[in-house]
């Protein structure tokens, strides 16, 4: 897991799945949001994601990429099951008070702003962002831009600055 910057007073990590062996235990244990950015249709790794992520109380998830939705419904789905699994209720909006909230963002650039600028939880200050990528080029280098972009007033609009460029290394 790399530090790539910082803003709004949140460190920002990068951590690319296919890179990584060990990448669960580079997970922080508390205060943090995970930005997940997904390619393809793999139910079996955003399971795991999410099953990880709440094992390391993740306080959101923000999803993005082509699977972006795929994501988001696999971790509901996934806090869904815990609970039941926990013999924990789920009968209404109150039970999941203390669970991780969720989004995903079909404009990449948008959903890491929010990441960065709005996203916020009653349970714990989010002070770090783990960008959890599973593309097989990376976009280490577009967060990066984004970073500066942002740190100097950029806000987004309904047009996205660039689609990813994925990097090469």
């Amino acid at each position: 897991m790399e530090l790539v910057g910082i803003s709004n007073e949140r460190q920002i990590f990068y951590l690319n799945i296919h890179r990584s062996a060990d990448w669960v235990n580079n997970l922080p244990k508390s205060n943090w949001l995970a930005f997940a950015i997904g390619e393809e249709k793999d139910i079996e790794a955003y399971s795991e994601l999410a099953e990880k992520c709440i094992a390391n109380n993740v306080l959101y998830l923000c999803a993005a990429g082509p699977n972006c939705e795929l994501i988001h419904d696999v971790f509901d789905e996934t806090i869904v099951e815990l609970k039941i699994k926990n013999k924990q209720s789920i009968e209404s909006p109150e039970d999941f008070e203390n669970s991780p909230m969720t989004t995903w963002h079909h404009n990449f650039s948008e959903g890491f702003w929010f990441s960065i600028a709005s996203a916020y939880s009653e349970a714990g200050v989010i002070d770090k962002i783990i960008c959890i990528d599973y593309s097989k080029g990376g976009v280490k280098r577009h967060l990066q831009e984004l970073i500066a972009l942002i740190n100097s007033g950029w806000l987004p609009s309904d047009e996205e600055i660039e689609k990813p460029v994925y990097d090469t290394e």
